[in-house]
């Protein structure tokens, strides 16, 4: 399965917390086809180094590095949804910039959506931390349809940053448009 990965950069991020998120995402046990990132505006100059760097990894590595310009800081919405329409991948990933996957995440998700094509997201824990080695909390959520549906009527029951989804069936309800 290809997958893309989707992400939102702006000059508010923590370069450090950047290259380990990009790392995670190159160190995957299975590599994406593409990964596609949205400048949310300027950037600092060392947010502006670390993708140089990473972009040049990634194409050497045959994962294709797509930047999308935004001018002006737009939003996660926004941004996300130039980002989406770029992805050239029928399966795209989430990461925010602060984000580190675990290593099989995207070959566990993907294997889980090969063998159950009727559903159209899936998502997963995660972990909060401050610092290396130093978890504040594991943010668990509801694991079948049926416990997804009720959660869902009071609040988000996806982790954002941690899901994997059919781009067809997000563009069909709306994609990221406010």
């Amino acid at each position: 399965m290809e997958i893309s990965v989707l992400m939102s950069v702006y000059i508010k991020e923590r370069p450090e917390f950047l290259e380990r998120a990009l790392e995670s995402i190159f160190n995957q046990t299975l590599k994406p086809k593409e990964f596609v990132l949205v400048k949310d505006g300027t950037l600092t100059r060392e947010l502006e180094m670390i993708l140089h760097k990473e972009r040049k990894k990634f194409e050497e590595n045959n994962i294709a590095f797509i930047c999308v310009q935004l001018e002006n800081n737009m939003g996660l919405g926004i941004a996300l949804q130039k980002g989406l329409e770029k992805c050239r991948s029928d399966y795209v990933a989430r990461m925010d910039s602060d984000d580190i996957a675990v290593r099989d995440r995207f070959e566990v998700q993907a294997e889980y959506m090969q063998k159950n094509t009727d559903v159209s997201v899936v998502g997963g824990y995660i972990s909060e931390f401050i610092e290396e080695g130093k978890s504040l909390r594991t943010k668990t959520m509801p694991l079948n349809h049926d416990e997804l549906y009720k959660y869902g009527k009071y609040r988000n029951p996806l982790n954002h940053m941690t899901v994997l989804f059919k781009k067809k069936d997000v563009l069909e309800v709306g994609g990221y448009k406010p």
